[in-house]
């Protein structure tokens, strides 16, 4: 301590403040704070997306193709009360999913004026995601052991046939390449027949509301 002209000079202090603890706990508390909002933003929008793929995984849809018809034989009784008739046709399965979808022999069932005339086999196979499954197949028709029926007997004369074609589709959805969801689909479609110019004449195909927009596909 030096006294000069009578005053007392403190000298300065060799150290310096000590540090704001406060202030560093503060800081410390916003910056986990933020982490913890990031984070649970994170996991809302896995939680959506969890939600969109998984929860609302849509069934496959089944249709038949029209432009694949090809009206292979048809032969009709004498007095036009029964048929015969073999045609190919293909089946097509749209998976509007990401997922793959992986069904089981199904079998589609024919009837004509609520007759069944015949049935044919759906093989088993699987389909990619956002993609559709063409199956080729041969349909075998026929009336000969039904009883005689006026409407279909005026229909045969005139050169039609009127047939609805129905199945019930039982597989499996893989989504996420873990998950796997059991979906069902259902094939239900009419379809009229024209004997003389041997292709399809009319052919409607059933689709739930919400996948309409893959009528284009029918």
């Amino acid at each position: 301590m030096d006294e000069k002209n009578g005053e007392v000079v403190e000298p300065e202090s060799a150290t310096t403040q000590p540090p704001n603890n406060e202030h560093k706990f503060k800081r410390r508390m916003v910056v986990l704070g933020i982490i913890i909002a990031m984070i649970a933003c994170l996991l809302l929008f896995i939680g959506l997306i969890f939600g969109l793929v998984i929860l609302r995984a849509k069934a496959p849809i089944l249709t038949l193709n029209k432009k694949n018809f090809n009206l292979q034989s048809f032969n009709s009784s004498s007095s036009s009360t029964s048929f015969d008739i073999t045609f190919a046709t293909q089946i097509r399965v749209r998976n509007p999913n990401f997922g793959p979808y992986r069904f089981e022999n199904t079998t589609a069932t024919f009837t004509n004026r609520g007759a069944t005339v015949g049935h044919v086999i759906i093989p088993k196979a699987k389909v990619k995601g956002i993609t559709t499954k063409k199956i080729d197949v041969i349909v075998s028709l026929s009336s000969s052991q039904l009883p005689n029926n006026a409407d279909r007997t005026k229909e045969l004369t005139a050169g039609s046939l009127t047939l609805v074609a129905r199945a019930t589709m039982s597989g499996k959805l893989k989504v996420m390449g873990l998950v796997k969801r059991k979906r069902v689909s259902n094939l239900n479609c009419n379809l009229v027949i024209d004997i003389n110019k041997k292709k399809i004449k009319s052919l409607k195909c059933k689709i739930p509301f919400r996948d309409r927009r893959y009528r284009s596909h029918v």
